[in-house]
């Protein structure tokens, strides 16, 4: 699961969306980031630039944000997707660290 991507899709489709004019409220948002995390499960394997068109696409469609702003996106996708993967392995690493601590006595009760 790609943390970043939610954060970074909602983000992107907030700003689009506000550069065009249109105002998402408070449910637009809350069903981009729904819509994020249920399409992000799907995009594990995907190289940067398929993620905007295919876990970017239906947050801008929640949200009202016009789709031109992905194919501007695509040009400068390097900078965000950095702080991405930085998002991802962070998440990843704190839910690594949470499961290992809470499993920790029962890992111990198994191997003796």
């Amino acid at each position: 699961f790609r943390f970043g991507n939610v954060t970074g899709g909602v983000a992107a489709g907030l700003i689009g969306a506000y550069l065009y004019g249109v105002h998402p409220g408070l449910t637009e948002i809350a069903l981009a980031a729904v819509i994020g995390v249920i399409a992000n499960v799907g995009v594990i394997g995907l190289p940067g630039q398929a993620v905007l068109f295919i876990a970017y696409g239906p947050i801008f469609a929640a949200l009202g944000a016009p789709f031109e702003i992905l194919t501007l996106l695509i040009a400068v996708f390097t900078l965000p997707d950095i702080l991405d993967t930085t998002a991802n392995v962070t998440g990843d690493l704190a839910v690594t660290a949470i499961v290992a601590r809470l499993t920790k006595g029962s890992m111990a009760q198994r191997t003796a």
